[in-house]
């Protein structure tokens, strides 16, 4: 888990969120206490507490990393992943705590130091780099230091309960030698397009078939009924809202719809304040920044800190470079890590989105959230109204929602002509079921909608076709067609286990070939998972279980008949191709076993450390963000 950790972190943005907190997939399914809201704590664990401001910080990281918005992030849980990744992190920074483990202040210098974000022109780390590029994305470098010592500080313990765990290297070699063993066989194939055609039937026979086979012929139950989906969406009314309503909430939220004014913004650190007015004196001058950056041995990327808008800069250099009336540099300044001066090359003005182009969206966001406000009442009306007597279809226009007609429907989701029933729910596994587990004409069944959104379902079964045999008659071509398969499949299965049986007896399969007219065939070497010429997986997989020269009957590829196989060869790798790869695979296991133990290290602290999440005050919290 530790390399893994690693690649993810070659990112700054990565090393920071891993300062913080350890893999949460060891975390999921933990067993937690849901209590209420306990205001300003997310979540509790170890005797430690997980602050909301933590919570929303770690939220609205995993859902720009997914590039959801706040509410799809909710609604796939992200929210939970998010207090579960921050349970994780705490729970093993406190199991370090009481081992009295803690990554030293050389650790720490030696990691930050060594990591090429912060190199400079040299390519060795610069500390000018380091403050820059932390003040760029607006953390402290204490912060920084303490979120790298927990980070290593937590690579300590886990590494001290996996490190060096791995397997016993003889069974890799004997794993090794199973897996790429390879067998050759030889076989005879059956084929059902080849089976003789059977003598015609009598009309007996197919009608005693007709009757044993009954499920072949058989109409299914067919259902015909209403469904009603009582959802936000559902409810929502972005037509019913008024011209000043949608402007007002667009005036209110205006800053949702304004693209804040960017530059392109450059700077340099000087060491004293002698040398930042003499570079500014020649800037008057006619230079330009990245001329005086060059002649200091500054690499471009030292200088360049790209688009940026103001909120994104420190306050003093936000105020030097967003103070100029256009493109050019401010006057040098004493700011938080040294004389600076600053400029922006580039300026792109704020942009405001039309009212006209955002009264849709806002329409439908005010219509959705003052439904999921009205969605509770709906359903208790919905359920009084069913109390009282009334049908599906009559609540749901009471209540002016959608009422959805299925005509006609089996159990698989089609109607009786094989075409997929009209207005059956989309992306509904269990509605299906639930209809067909419903009585005719009783009231009514709630159903639990899937998914992220907060859904209720309505269904009635008002008709119900029950299951039937079909008339012989009207089937008696259906039923001729199944029996001569059927015969013809049983003809072959037969033919192909006496050919293995005779086989198993003694006879050579050169010889049960010529009697039986059915030519040996040759599968050369193949592995497990391969499925050469006429050889299904089955048929494989049964080989690879047989001794040599012993028999298989088994399916044939495709379905397309029987097999009876013989394996004539079986082929180890070599005790070179085995060197070659054991080692491969040993790193492999090793690697794996060290990332379950770790993970099941994290589940167990976590565990014993009794989380406690609290989901009112993380609602809160992620309702405000966007």
């Amino acid at each position: 888990m530790l390399e893994a950790l690693r690649k993810s972190a070659g990112s700054l943005v990565g090393k920071l969120i891993l300062g913080l907190l350890v893999v949460a997939f060891a975390v999921w399914g933990i067993t937690d206490v849901l209590l209420g809201n306990a205001g300003t704590t997310a979540a509790r664990v170890s005797g430690k507490e997980i602050t909301t401001q933590q919570y929303a910080r770690e939220f609205s990281a995993l859902a720009r990393s997914l590039r959801l918005t706040a509410e799809d992030a909710r609604n796939i849980g992200v929210d939970r992943m998010a207090v579960d990744r921050l349970a994780a992190g705490v729970a093993v920074d406190a199991q370090a705590e009481a081992f009295g483990l803690m990554a030293g202040d050389a650790q720490v210098t030696r990691e930050i130091s060594t990591d090429p974000s912060f190199a400079g022109a040299s390519g060795v780390f610069s500390q000018e780099s380091y403050l820059r590029t932390l003040r760029t994305i607006g953390m402290q470098p204490q912060d920084y230091e303490a979120g790298v010592r927990s980070r290593l500080t937590q690579e300590m313990l886990l590494q001290a309960a996996a490190g060096g765990a791995a397997p016993p290297r003889s069974a890799v070699e004997a794993l090794e030698i199973h897996e790429n063993e390879r067998r050759a066989a030889q076989y005879l194939l059956f084929s059902y397009a080849g089976a003789p055609e059977p003598e015609a039937p009598s009309e007996e026979v197919l009608r005693a078939f007709h009757e044993a086979e009954a499920p072949l012929f058989t109409t299914p139950e067919m259902r015909a009924g209403d469904w009603v989906r009582l959802s936000a969406s559902a409810l929502a009314r972005p037509d019913d809202l008024s011209e000043a309503e949608i402007r007002a909430a667009y005036d209110a939220g205006i800053a949702r719809f304004t693209t804040p004014e960017t530059r392109r913004v450059e700077q340099i650190l000087f060491p004293d304040e002698a040398s930042a007015r003499a570079a500014a004196l020649r800037v008057k001058e006619g230079a330009s920044l990245m001329e005086i950056a060059a002649e200091m041995g500054r690499a471009p990327g030292e200088v360049q800190l790209g688009w940026t808008t103001r909120d994104r800069l420190p306050a003093d250099l936000a105020g030097a470079v967003f103070g100029l009336a256009g493109p050019g540099v401010a006057e040098p300044y004493a700011g938080g890590f040294g004389w600076t001066l600053a400029g922006a090359t580039e300026i792109r003005p704020a942009m405001v989105t039309p009212f006209e182009e955002a009264r849709a969206r806002l329409a439908a966001e005010i219509a959705a959230d003052r439904a999921r406000v009205k969605l509770p009442q709906a359903i208790l009306d919905m359920e009084d109204h069913i109390a009282g007597g009334a049908s599906l279809a009559e609540v749901a226009e009471r209540l002016g929602v959608e009422d959805h007609r299925i005509s006609e429907t089996g159990r698989d989701g089609f109607d009786s002509k094989g075409l997929s029933a009209e207005n059956a729910p989309p992306d509904f596994p269990g509605f299906l079921e639930a209809f067909f587990a419903a009585q005719p004409g009783a009231a009514p069944t709630r159903l639990e909608g899937p998914g992220g959104e907060t859904a209720v379902y309505f269904l009635q079964v008002s008709a119900s076709t029950p299951a039937a045999l079909k008339p012989f008659e009207s089937v008696r071509e259906e039923v001729l067609r199944a029996w001569i398969d059927r015969q013809k499949r049983e003809g072959v299965a037969a033919r192909a286990k006496a050919a293995a049986e005779r086989i198993a007896a003694g006879e050579s399969l050169l010889a049960v070939s010529a009697d039986l007219e059915a030519p040996v065939q040759e599968a050369p070497l193949f592995g497990r998972r391969e499925t050469p010429l006429d050889l299904s997986a089955e048929a494989v997989s049964r080989l690879f279980l047989a001794a040599e020269g012993a028999p298989v009957e088994a399916a044939a590829k495709d379905d397309a008949g029987r097999v009876a196989a013989v394996v004539v060869e079986i082929a180890d790798p070599s005790a070179e191709e085995v060197a070659a790869n054991v080692e491969t695979r040993l790193t492999q296991y090793s690697q794996q076993l060290q990332r379950d133990l770790e993970q099941a290290l994290i589940a167990e602290t976590v565990r014993q450390g009794d989380l406690r999440i609290y989901p009112e005050a993380m609602a809160a919290v992620s309702q405000t963000l966007y």
